[in-house]
């Protein structure tokens, strides 16, 4: 799952790509022309190499977050898979070919974005695959314009579409709750977070909602409490249980009722998904690792430099978790890396060799992607190894096979792979 996060204004005009198609106006999702037949891509499964010159390097300038997003609310809204970048924009969701930057399909919401000002903060689309169908979520606030005697009202629409061809496959539209305070370093736009086969998981303004994928309808709403993670049919997250107060909990996806709760704290505790079936967070140096469906402690980890902060892990899609504690500054000051099926270290930075700790930007199939003061660095996975090194300050925030997409001075561009 990608927390996603996982986790994106005009047509990609002056790309390399085809222009957009404008409507004027938003009538619900729109089918455009599928690109041309692009030759053969040479695949890289990791890639190690990016280049970022010429041709090679395309602006998604859709996927843009507004200027004053700051914290993990400044992360691009896109995210990239098997050669296509999906993109939240404005509007509603976009895909592009990151081999020719040519737009494959738009899809709008049904009501239409307020433009204007400094814009709004999207977060990146959540991509899953299951019965040969790839499908895209995205969430959107929106406003239903006052009509006659109704008022103006806030509502939250998600979309589902077909990531072949853009064509609608589910949507939803509710009204959302006041689910407390929301730092300015955090995610305050709508997310679509998991889905299985009954259900879609929002979370929004420090709030879960359960939707239910057979008629569009809340299942249950939970304020206070902001889900990272399901499996087994509970969802986990953080929960705000009063206004200095948190814990790590888990509901049962059909009622809504409390299935387990731990580690209680000051404040509220952070939330990552770790992989399939697992949620993290952390307290000071401390990392633990919880099972989703019971609660209980999968595995635990701690700065060897005891330096408070924050741990954030992420799956590699494949075999491995990684967790790194960052204290802020755009600081790393540990790494400890796991195998996901039976929660075994693997490696943990620092060593006591004085190698210097990268700032983790993605994980993927066994790399481990990020930047020093002397550049952008891969890492070995299993290892912990350096695997490639470049100059460049800037390091691929998302990867797959064919390319990497990197954010340097507020521009989001895709980068091909070449080794």
């Amino acid at each position: 799952m990608t927390l996603g996060a996982v986790v994106a204004s005009s047509a990609l005009a002056g790309c390399g790509g085809e222009d957009l198609k404008q409507s004027g106006k938003n009538t619900g999702p729109q089918v455009h022309s599928p690109s041309p037949s692009k030759p053969a891509r040479t695949a890289f499964d990791p890639p190690l190499k990016f280049d970022g010159s010429g041709t090679s390097q395309v602006d998604l300038t859709d996927a843009r977050q507004p200027s004053t997003s700051s914290g993990d609310a400044s992360r691009p809204a896109v995210t990239l898979t098997d050669g296509t970048a999906y993109v939240t924009a404005e509007s509603g969701l976009k895909a592009l070919d990151t081999g020719t930057g040519a737009a494959r399909w738009e899809a709008d919401t049904k009501n239409p974005p307020e433009l204007g000002g400094f814009g709004h903060e999207r977060t990146a689309p959540l991509v899953t695959a299951a019965e040969g169908v790839t499908t895209v979520f995205a969430a959107f606030n929106r406003t239903v314009k006052a009509q006659g005697t109704t008022p103006s009202r806030h509502v939250i629409e998600v979309l589902a579409v077909d990531a072949a061809t853009g064509r609608s496959i589910w949507a939803a539209e509710f009204q959302p709750v006041s689910g407390g305070p929301v730092s300015l370093s955090e995610v305050r736009a709508p997310q679509v977070v998991a889905t299985d086969q009954d259900n879609v998981v929002v979370v929004a303004t420090n709030a879960t909602y359960i939707l239910n994928r057979q008629d569009s309808s809340v299942r249950w709403k939970q304020p206070g409490f902001r889900a990272v993670a399901l499996a087994d049919g509970v969802v986990a997250g953080s929960q705000s249980t009063d206004v200095m107060q948190g814990q790590i909990s888990g509901f049962a996806m059909d009622t809504g009722q409390p299935r387990w709760t731990a580690l209680k704290g000051k404040g509220p505790l952070p939330a990552s998904s770790a992989g399939p079936g697992l949620v993290a967070t952390s307290s000071g140096s401390k990392l633990t690792i919880l099972d989703v469906a019971t609660g209980a402690v999968r595995a635990a980890a701690d700065s060897p430099e005891k330096l408070p902060g924050s741990w954030n892990c992420r799956y590699d899609e494949r075999s491995l978790v990684l967790c790194a504690l960052e204290t802020g500054g755009g600081r790393s000051n540990s790494i400890v890396v796991f195998n996901a099926s039976n929660l075994q270290k693997l490696w943990q930075l620092p060593d006591g060799s004085g190698r210097l700790i990268p700032r983790v930007t993605a994980f993927w199939h066994g790399a481990v992607y990020g930047r020093t003061s002397n550049g952008s660095v891969v890492l070995d996975g299993q290892t912990g190894q350096d695997r490639s090194a470049s100059a460049e300050e800037s390091a691929p925030f998302e990867v797959d096979q064919y390319s990497g997409l990197a954010l340097s001075n507020g521009e989001v561009t895709f980068r091909k792979a070449t080794g």
